[in-house]
């Protein structure tokens, strides 16, 4: 029974379908001494601004605790990260983006596939009539730099059938230590606002 919120942001669990995940990632680059950290289970996005155009960044730049996204265009979510250090010059794969990493070679690990299916924690119960519905993304804590995990939960008072919302709740889980209707519901859900599913790109320069 989750009975502490112990945010961990977004963890890959299937694909839709039920389809076992491979573990598969694409590396994208992050731009050379971005500050804004990506701890692993962040939504990401891809940069349309003139500054890092087409790089990776994070969903928010705001990592606060009880900062709520209630939309957004995500390519997916990341779950490490690699770079050439600037002091050692070795090359490192860490668990999540640090921030401020003023080298060339900083590449994130992102899941980026569309019909990819997460595991989160809410931040409040949610009962098994909430199966189908949209809600926002709630930065419950700031991501942890011993573990390298994201704050961020489902906001379960957010729940909606709006399509803007970021998250659809597509199944509860189930297992020894987690149920529905639980004090902090863990939920599987998928981008509902994910942007290899739509027309609009990034402008070109």
């Amino acid at each position: 029974m989750a009975t502490t919120l112990a945010a961990y942001g977004l963890r890959p669990a299937y694909r839709l379908g039920q389809t076992p995940s491979n573990g598969g990632f694409t590396l994208i680059k992050i731009y050379a001494n971005e500050t804004t950290p990506i701890h692993n289970g962040d939504l990401t996005q891809i940069i349309a601004s003139s500054t890092g155009r087409g790089h990776l960044r994070r969903f928010n730049t705001t990592v606060d605790a009880t900062t709520v996204t209630s939309s957004g265009t995500f390519n997916g979510v990341l779950v490490g990260c690699q770079y050439t250090d600037p002091t050692s010059n070795k090359h490192l794969q860490r668990q999540y983006y640090p921030g401020a990493i003023n080298k060339e070679d900083v590449y994130g690990f992102v899941v980026d596939d569309p019909h990819m299916v997460f595991r989160a924690i809410a931040d409040d119960t949610l009962a098994a009539t909430t199966f189908g519905c949209n809600g926002a993304i709630i930065q419950t804590a700031v991501g942890n730099t011993t573990t390298g995990n994201s704050g961020i939960t489902f906001d379960a008072s957010s729940i909606a059938n709006t399509s803007t919302l970021p998250l659809r709740i597509v199944g509860f889980v189930n297992d020894p230590n987690s149920s529905v209707g639980d004090t902090y519901t863990e939920v599987y859900v998928r981008l509902n606002t994910h942007f290899n599913l739509t027309a609009t790109g990034v402008a070109a320069s």
